[in-house]
């Protein structure tokens, strides 16, 4: 520590006289004994802050652990509502597509007999009209016919 004796000797000299210079320092060392911290206390102060800061940097790891711990649960188990309530939409517009992919097949078959319906009975019509041209040359060449044969006889 300090060394009193010294600082004694020294105010001696400078005109104090034994027993002002020994109070006047003991004074001093009173005060600085108090009041200022030594390197040791400064160490001992300086090891207590860093072990209250490792115990707090822990904690607060721990918590951070903690709370991104319930984070990742909680967002799995969001997505995991997510995933059901996607397949459920997913399973209801699969559902109404097939219903108007088969309601657009239903259509199409029943245009599809229609039209057989209508060429059948575009067929049936030239059949008719067919017949009727048949009737008609056949009427006509024998017209013919006749009329070439009694212009030769």
């Amino acid at each position: 520590m300090i060394n009193a004796i010294v600082y004694v000797e020294e105010l001696e000299k400078n005109g104090f006289s034994k027993g002002q210079a020994s109070s006047a320092v003991k004074i001093w060392m009173k005060l600085m004994n108090q009041n200022f911290a030594t390197k040791d206390d400064l160490n001992i102060g300086l090891l207590a802050t860093r072990s209250e800061l490792k115990e707090e940097i822990g904690a607060v790891r721990s918590e951070l652990k903690e709370e991104i711990g319930a984070v990742r649960s909680e967002l799995k188990e969001e997505i995991g509502a997510l995933r059901l309530e996607f397949k459920s939409e997913l399973r209801n517009e699969i559902g109404a597509l097939r219903s108007e992919f088969k309601a657009d097949i239903h259509r199409l078959d029943n245009n599809i007999v229609v039209l057989g319906s209508k060429i059948d009975n575009i067929e049936q019509g030239l059949t008719i009209k067919l017949s009727k041209v048949i009737v008609i040359t056949v009427t006509l060449a024998s017209t013919f016919v006749g009329l070439i044969t009694k212009m030769i006889v």
